[in-house]
């Protein structure tokens, strides 16, 4: 499904955390996203998301934090793991948010072992962890109008919307709704806008509130 991009070959593995909310940025508004969509109680598992969002997040839930690197202190349960092969039990969670995961998964930019199709592999654990008929709220990364999803080398992947969905349902999540942000203009766009068409610089971002089957 994947076209490979040339030229990119960013890793990143001290990037930061993301510990304080910026208004207005793309991780703002997916964590406003996963606020949204999460508002039970109960377990909550939050993968490779912004601290902040995880922090705010345990407000409601009884959070776990997944990363396969090693965040500053979090005040609240953490667990080192890829999240292709996350040593987690089986119908576990209550809810599930990860923001901007799925798109650097399995391309080594965070030191993660490198692995074909790891934006599937991980879905499928997500869905696996999470109890029937619990909701997730995901943030896949970059989209855009393109011909065909790329990977920009080890910096992240880009999706064609229809590729994201595509994705996301053979996982076997239902699609609950999903919106897209616009990153040049900081705000959501509306149903049926064009998305942009940049898939280097100036990609947009897809959210996506999910429930498992």
């Amino acid at each position: 499904m994947f076209m490979e991009f040339k030229g990119v070959t960013e890793s990143s593995p001290q990037e930061p955390w993301g510990c304080e909310r910026q208004a207005g940025n793309n991780y703002a508004a997916a964590a406003d996203f996963a606020l949204e969509h999460l508002d039970g109680s109960g377990r909550c598992l939050v993968a490779g998301s912004p601290l902040f969002e995880a922090h705010e997040l345990a407000e409601r839930y009884a959070v776990t934090y997944l990363d396969f690197r090693t965040p500053p202190v979090n005040g609240f349960n953490f667990l080192q793991a890829d999240a292709c092969a996350m040593p987690l039990e089986d119908a576990s969670f209550d809810a599930l948010s990860s923001t901007c995961l799925l798109c650097h998964v399995g391309l080594g930019r965070y030191g993660d072992p490198l692995r074909l199709a790891g934006d599937q592999v991980a879905l499928r654990e997500f869905y696996r962890v999470l109890k029937p008929g619990a909701p997730a709220a995901v943030t896949i990364g970059p989209v855009a109008e393109i011909g065909a999803s790329m990977e920009l080398g080890r910096a992240h992947r880009v999706y064609r919307l229809e590729d994201a969905l595509k994705v996301v349902r053979h996982a076997g999540f239902i699609v609950v709704r999903h919106a897209v942000w616009d990153t040049r203009g900081e705000r959501w766009r509306r149903p049926a806008e064009p998305i942009n068409v940049d898939p280097a610089l100036f990609p947009d971002y897809l959210s996506m509130a999910l429930r498992k089957d």
